[in-house]
């Protein structure tokens, strides 16, 4: 398979900008220790969704923020990376 050129240049190294979908309200004292990311809340279905949008600087922080939602008990909807930047 052949790798195309929008992802030759990611690996688990590089940096990237990535949005977290979880159920449920990400709690203050979490917003403070990931304050470069940027939090929103929407609703659907009568759920509240909050939406964690930034920079990672690698893959070992991405699942780093991953492990304290999953510790938060915070169900993970959506893990998406924005390949335009």
């Amino acid at each position: 398979m052949q790798m195309t050129k929008q992802f030759s240049n990611i690996n688990i190294s590089s940096p990237g900008n990535f949005t977290i979908t979880v159920k449920g309200k990400v709690d203050t004292e979490f917003y403070e220790t990931i304050s470069d990311l940027s939090i929103s809340y929407n609703t659907v279905n009568n759920e509240v969704l909050s939406n964690l949008k930034g920079v990672f600087i690698d893959q070992a922080e991405l699942l780093g923020i991953l492990n304290m939602l999953y510790n938060m008990r915070l169900p993970i909807i959506d893990v998406s990376m924005d390949y335009s930047t």
